[in-house]
């Protein structure tokens, strides 16, 4: 028997406590923190969805959409794996972030411990996670990568550089030099407001700075005094970024 959590994730059943499966979603710029039966944590990002089945065998999480950090309990008898697009991420004990990009690429940050990647063998966003899944590496504490039906990337992340990627847990975004380009797509996916840059050239300047997340105008007032670039709010839901000079 399988039984369902919702809410803020307490449990309203006691019976067969390692039987248990949900899904969790959040709305544009909100972010949701659910503890899990074992003790584990998923911190689920802005406008994702994350579906959780606990077995007696396994624990298992299928990231719809979006973005999630998980931190696991260490449980040798039950493997924690997430199941992302057309990729598997297991960990025992360890905490680590995943985001779904474009394409079905898988992005892995591992914050803690380790964790194994392997690809399933049809890399599609509704394989079944009962396939066998290829073995591809694994990742230490402090790196990243991309992968999908293989590994596209994989690199060290100096602590300072690791903070800012999952800043965000915090409901902190932060930039060190990234080009507008980038900083506009990650900003989009917490808000509403459709950002267009007007010059392409304009993408490649360089942005800085710690923002908190919902605080789009904070933003824009940054580009403007901070950035010389001109923000013109062409109608309630869009903005047109171009050069203020």
């Amino acid at each position: 028997t399988v039984l369902a959590f919702a809410g803020g994730g307490a449990f309203v059943s006691h019976y067969r406590p390692l039987d248990q499966s949900g899904s969790f979603d959040t709305a544009v710029g909100e972010q949701r923190t659910v503890k899990l039966p074992d003790g584990s944590t998923l911190h689920l990002n802005t406008d994702s969805r994350a579906e959780v089945a606990y077995a007696r065998s396994e624990r298992r999480v299928r990231l719809v959409r979006g973005e999630a950090h998980f931190d696991v309990k260490p449980d040798v008898r039950r493997p924690f794996s997430v199941h992302a697009a057309g990729g598997v991420i297991e960990a025992i004990g360890t905490a680590f972030a995943v985001r779904l990009q474009s394409g079905d690429a898988i992005e892995v940050t591992v914050e803690e411990g380790r964790v194994a990647l392997a690809a399933l063998p049809t890399p599609a966003a509704n394989a079944d996670p009962g396939k066998k899944a290829a073995p591809l590496a694994q990742l230490n504490a402090g790196q990243r990568a991309v992968f999908g039906s293989k590994v596209e990337e994989v690199r060290d992340v100096a602590d300072t550089e690791l903070k800012r990627r999952l800043s965000w847990r915090r409901g902190v975004l932060a930039y060190a030099g990234e080009p507008l380009t980038d900083v506009i797509a990650d900003i989009s996916r917490y808000t509403d407001i459709s950002i267009e840059i007007a010059d392409p050239a304009l993408g490649a300047v360089p942005v800085a700075g710690y923002f908190r997340v919902g605080e789009t105008e904070a933003l824009f007032e940054a580009l403007e005094l901070s950035f010389g670039i001109r923000v013109e709010r062409v109608s309630e839901g869009r903005v047109l970024l171009s050069d203020g000079a």
